[in-house]
């Protein structure tokens, strides 16, 4: 028996969530990363057009920033051009905050892990992601090799 996709309402925007076994749909119709905006923001084709997501969980430097590129890059090696699944966390504002898998693998776990991502200031994230930071930390990657680095919160404030 194979699964059909799910479409979870997400505010008034529809988002397919692509089972990832036996979906049934052309490869052109799952949700494609088209652009890498940086290191925590990606653009997304679907059926229903162009979707800007925001990385769950995390916050990478902005691109003008201290190490923006480098954050943007590892997102761009990962994703760019690829099938991605999508778990929305909350409604577009004018954003949606999701979680995105591509070939199964976690984005934003991948970006703490390698080093070129905080936690959020607002605390809203996972244990997962705060275990890959601190480990990221102390093995001095990315973004902690130097300790100058400033949070992207702080950085906007400026």
């Amino acid at each position: 028996m194979t699964k059909e996709p799910r479409i979870l309402r997400c505010g008034s925007l529809w988002i397919f969530v692509v089972c990832l076994l036996g979906v049934g749909l052309d490869a052109a119709e799952l949700p494609r990363c088209i652009e890498v905006v940086d290191g925590d923001t990606i653009l997304v084709e679907t059926v229903d057009g162009k979707k800007q997501i925001d990385l769950w969980g995390i916050d990478a430097p902005e691109l003008p920033q201290q190490y923006g590129q480098e954050a943007k890059q590892i997102v761009e090696e990962r994703a760019l051009n690829r099938t991605v699944t999508i778990e929305p966390i909350d409604g577009p504002s004018p954003v949606l905050r999701a979680k995105v898998f591509v070939d199964g693998e976690d984005l934003a776990a991948a970006v703490v892990e390698q080093g070129w991502g905080w936690l959020p200031e607002d605390g809203d994230t996972s244990e997962d992601y705060a275990r890959l930071t601190i480990t990221a930390r102390l093995s001095s990657r990315g973004i902690w090799l130097t300790s100058d680095a400033l949070h992207p919160a702080k950085w906007r404030a400026q």
